[in-house]
């Protein structure tokens, strides 16, 4: 029966042949197919089954796109993590390289302070040994400390003598002296009232001579003189007090008081840094009058101390130490007069015991250390004292 129901060509195929409840049946079923509900079904399978059939070629396609931002994404995050990585390598090395070279400063600082103490220690001793008190180039202070090596580095260093060079605090002093020791200028301020501030004319002679020998004016000694006086007036015609420096690019006024480094003459008016660096080795700023020491001058120096002397005569005068130090001022005054320098009677004040000398007091201990690739050298300004004790004046560090 169902096979001939089956068989559209068979004569039991009509519905009006079939048996109530089949018939019943497939009307049922004929209903089902046509209402809505079934209707949307059909249509979502339909529609699942026809993407079904192109989903492969979807996913390729997709997968193909997905594969190319993730290799960009991936060679992103590779150069941004290798820059990074590279910045902070570098900033590692940077902070270790500047903490060795912190580490090193302050271990070639502390090597410098000890070549200080070992100098000053070397004064002292040489103070209490001595019966005579001079002092001269061939004393163990003099000998520069040889390159020793030490752990890390190298240390060397040398003490000099500043009282054999000329104090530039000298050309102004805050003291009347006997008016037979000054010259015309001294005694007419002496005589106007002007007592606190004296200006002995030697003194700036031969400051004078020092400045021709650098190729400088000698009028220069003027603006000196008035950056180092109490007052502010102006000494004429080449003097210079505060408004000449004013009116500079970057203004600033005079000291109006002692010296305390070499290096201030470079802020005179009419010096400039080479200036300087000419009359450096010559000149000295030390805080009390002191008297040149003629065992430790150099030969431009003692060329300065009068007019007249040649520069062959001041070598004479330099190479006699050497042989044998000059034991007082007589010594060297008899010495003058053997070279053919003449002393006239009216300088003769000029070389008395406040002027010239055979010893000194004020030094300068040079401490030269190198710790790795920092190099620190350190300027002690130190005064002996007549007991033998050696206290430091001032430090100036210089890192090289």
């Amino acid at each position: 029966m169902r096979a001939c129901l089956k068989n559209p060509r068979s004569t039991a195929a009509a519905p009006e042949l079939w048996p109530a409840a089949l018939r019943k049946s497939e009307k049922s079923r004929h209903v089902a197919r046509y209402t809505p509900r079934f209707l949307t079904f059909r249509a979502l399978r339909d529609r699942n089954r026809a993407t079904a059939s192109r989903r492969p070629g979807i996913f390729r396609h997709a997968l193909r796109g997905s594969n190319g931002v993730a290799l960009i994404t991936v060679i992103l995050a590779v150069a941004l993590i290798t820059t990074i990585t590279a910045a902070m390598i570098a900033r590692q090395h940077i902070d270790i390289r500047r903490t060795t070279n912190i580490i090193h400063a302050n271990k070639a600082y502390e090597y410098a302070r000890g070549i200080e103490i070992w100098a000053t220690r070397l004064l002292a001793r040489d103070m209490l040994q001595e019966e005579e008190k001079v002092d001269h180039l061939g004393e163990d202070w003099a000998s520069a400390l040889p390159l020793t090596d030490v752990a890390g580095g190298t240390i060397t260093g040398q003490i000099l003598d500043l009282q054999g060079r000329f104090n530039l605090n000298n050309l102004v002093q805050t003291a009347v002296r006997d008016a037979t020791a000054q010259d015309a200028i001294a005694q007419d301020a002496i005589a106007q009232g002007n007592d606190e501030q004296t200006r002995p004319s030697r003194e700036s002679a031969r400051f004078q001579r020092l400045l021709e020998r650098c190729d400088l004016a000698p009028g220069l000694v003027a603006p000196v003189i008035d950056w180092l006086d109490e007052d502010t007036k102006r000494s004429y015609p080449d003097g210079a007090e505060d408004y000449a420096y004013l009116g500079l690019d970057v203004p600033y006024r005079a000291a109006n008081a002692a010296m305390a480094s070499p290096s201030e003459l470079s802020l005179v008016l009419g010096f400039d840094y080479d200036a300087y660096v000419c009359l450096e080795p010559f000149i000295s700023t030390l805080p009390t009058h002191t008297a040149i020491n003629v065992n430790t001058a150099p030969a431009d120096v003692l060329m300065a101390l009068m007019n007249g002397i040649t520069a062959t005569q001041a070598e004479q005068l330099a190479s006699r130490r050497e042989v044998e130090p000059y034991v007082s001022v007589d010594d060297f005054l008899a010495q003058m007069d053997i070279v053919g320098i003449p002393i006239p009677e009216t300088d003769a004040d000029a070389f008395g015991d406040n002027t010239l000398s055979v010893n000194s007091n004020h030094y300068l201990i040079v401490a030269d250390t190198q710790i790795g690739n920092v190099r620190v050298r350190l300027f002690s300004q130190v005064e002996r004292l007549d007991n033998g004790n050696v206290r430091v004046l001032s430090r100036g560090r210089e890192n090289l």
